[in-house]
């Protein structure tokens, strides 16, 4: 699957504008395109949250779609700020995957989301992140 080159999923921190100061960047980065969810499950990490893909349609992870402006440097961007690094993937702490989200007027779009790379065995499940 391939995601819309310019499309992203956010969920904890990023989502909102004033969260974190990487979040102020990404929106002036990037413009709303709307509320979505994403077929996952959450997990607190102390001071963020983590998702992880899930089967089960009744986990879904509310959050937000916003489309980046320039797509190579902002991913270049939130790849460093999320710990991915494309030519470690098993060391990192975030994986970028392109994946479904489903947007509340029903539209399913494939976007890139940062989900949660490490274990979760220890972690608390949690419904959301605010």
């Amino acid at each position: 699957m391939t995601a819309d080159r310019d499309l992203l999923f956010v969920y904890g921190t990023l989502r909102w504008r004033r969260a974190h100061p990487m979040a102020a960047w990404l929106w002036h980065h990037a413009k709303p395109v709307g509320p979505a969810v994403l077929q996952a499950r959450l997990y607190d990490c102390n001071s963020y949250p983590g998702a992880v893909l899930s089967q089960d349609m009744s986990d879904q992870v509310s959050g937000l779609v916003l489309r980046l402006k320039n797509p190579q440097q902002g991913l270049k961007a939130l790849d460093l700020y999320e710990g991915f690094d494309p030519s470690h993937r098993p060391d990192s702490l975030f994986d970028r995957v392109a994946t479904e989200v489903v947007l509340r007027s029903g539209k399913a779009l494939t976007a890139w989301v940062y989900v949660y790379a490490p274990s979760v065995e220890n972690l608390r499940r949690i419904n959301s992140w605010s």
